[in-house]
């Protein structure tokens, strides 16, 4: 009751990919101006929804680090990588991170291909033709 008396919105916990239109054509990779301090900015001002980061996952292997690590809260001239992931507060997930769930949604209900009686595949497929 008091969050809505104060016009304030519950918030989640996410962990997105970076916002394409942010990213742009090149990649972050060898932009200086793609920094975590220009996140924030672009997050809070000109993404839809408004989120809040908190900070960066990075995977093994993306920079120096040999192993994956979360940072929070990094500097605001902490540079950020096409693969990092970040943390970040919100109502909702914005549009682009729906169209990714839906993708490995919907490859993960695929039915299972199932092999036909007929085929050849080697040494089962003379148990499976003797039947006659």
């Amino acid at each position: 009751a008091i969050m809505e008396r104060k016009g304030l919105k519950s918030s989640n916990l996410f962990q997105i990919s970076m916002p394409p239109d942010w990213i742009g054509d090149y990649g972050l990779d060898d932009d200086p101006s793609k920094t975590f301090g220009a996140l924030l900015t672009y997050m809070l001002k000109q993404m839809t929804p408004k989120l809040t980061p908190l900070g960066i996952y990075r995977a093994a292997g993306t920079s120096d680090n040999i192993l994956p690590f979360v940072i929070t809260n990094p500097p605001k001239d902490f540079g950020l990588k096409n693969t990092d992931r970040i943390f970040c507060l919100g109502s909702q997930l914005p549009a682009y991170e729906h169209e990714s769930i839906r993708r490995v949604a919907a490859a993960a209900v695929r039915p299972p291909v199932q092999p036909s009686a007929t085929a050849d595949c080697g040494p089962c497929s003379n148990a499976i033709n003797q039947d006659d």
